[in-house]
Formats: C-alpha cells, structure tokens, sequence
C-alpha cells in the first residue's frame, strides 16, 4: 500500500505542477489582453484623430469651393460691368465721330461759301 500511495503523492504533485503552470499561463495571457486592451483604446484615439482630420479636410475643400465659386461670380460680374463699360465708351466715341464729321462738314460749308 505504500507504493501506492507514493504513486498517488507523485500524480498529485505532477497535477499541482501542470495546475501551477495554467495559472502562469493564465496570467500571462491576461497581461497580453490588457496590453492588447491598451493597443486598441490607443488604435482607436488614432482613427479618431485621423477622421476629425478629414472632416476638417472635407469642409476646407467645400469651402475653397465656395470661395472659387464666389470669385468666378466676381469676375463674370466684372467682365459684365467691362463689357457695359466697353459699350458706353464705344457709343460715346461714335457720337463723338459723328460731332467731328458734322463740324469737318460744317468747315468745308463754310469754306466752300467763302471760295464763292
């Protein structure tokens, strides 16, 4: 009887042995989670960032946009206004052709009437 109870003393050693070992492991593989934990709570502040940053992105784009917009309405009412412009001056130079046409005439009238 002796020898079997060194043989169940040596299983209860060998299952305190590999118990002992899956607590080890257990814990080391708690340490690892709670790393990985801290990974994907840092993974996360990161995506964050980087979303905030294209939202940011994406209105500085709808803004520039706007602002083109605003600036080719700019020039198109300016060219309008050049165009308006342009029309005036060339209206007042043709009258002013015609003013110098008729005074040419009005000359050559009365140096014709001088001549007779």
């Amino acid at each position: 009887m002796g020898e079997h109870f060194t043989k169940i003393a040596s299983e209860i050693e060998n299952v305190s042995f590999i118990s002992s070992k899956a607590v080890d492991q257990t814990k080391s593989a708690e340490k690892k989670v709670g790393i990985l934990g801290h990974s994907a709570t840092d993974i996360n502040k990161v995506t964050e960032t980087i979303s905030n940053i294209s939202d940011q992105t994406n209105f500085l784009a709808l803004n520039a946009t706007i602002e083109a917009a605003q600036g080719i309405t700019d020039v198109n009412e300016h060219v309008a206004q050049s165009s308006a412009m342009s029309e005036d001056i060339s209206g007042n130079i043709n009258h002013v052709s015609k003013m110098t046409n008729s005074i040419s005439e009005n000359s050559n009238n009365v140096m014709a009437q001088e001549k007779s």
